[in-house]
């Protein structure tokens, strides 16, 4: 298991960690879509400000004004949260860890990018990757897990230790 997702209400380890992917990609696109849809929005309101039609159409413009600079607050706010978490995932799933592991400084058998990725998504490249569906990969639960070390920097006068 890597952690518990309360968005999903589930735990995401081995078997659901392509759900949780295909969530985060798919939240991030909608927040687009939101912001792009807002700001047509704001450039049709701006437009067509001195128009009749508009304001038959629309009865209260300053409230659709400030319900729109909230929900671009949030989206944006949603779309950076989730492109963080995406990047965060992509970069343990290039390494084969998860996130505890790379806590941990452990990851498992070094192996491709794309062998990674097929394998958390399941086989080659297809359709179904984009699908919400648990990846039939074989899973090795007896994987050897490797330890890395971070090297710190060295101090400025160039020893290691304190003096």
């Amino acid at each position: 298991m890597d952690h518990h997702c309360d968005w999903l209400n589930n735990c995401v380890g081995i078997g659901t960690i392509k759900l949780f992917y295909l969530f985060l990609v798919y939240t991030a696109l909608h927040c687009f879509h939101t912001l792009t849809c807002l700001a047509l929005e704001f450039g049709l309101t701006f437009h067509f400000r001195g128009s009749e039609i508009l304001y038959e159409l629309v009865i209260d413009v300053q409230a659709r004004k400030i319900l729109g600079i909230a929900f671009a607050f949030f989206g944006l706010f949603f779309l950076i949260f989730t492109l963080d978490f995406i990047y965060e995932q992509t970069t343990c799933i290039f390494a084969n860890q998860t996130i505890i592991d790379s806590e941990q400084n452990i990851r498992g058998s070094p192996r491709s990018k794309t062998a990674n990725f097929s394998a958390v998504f399941g086989g080659e490249p297809s359709f179904r990757w984009l699908l919400p569906n648990p990846a039939q990969a074989p899973v090795d639960y007896e994987e050897m897990l490797y330890r890395f070390r971070v090297v710190p920097p060295s101090n400025l006068n160039g020893h290691d230790k304190a003096e």
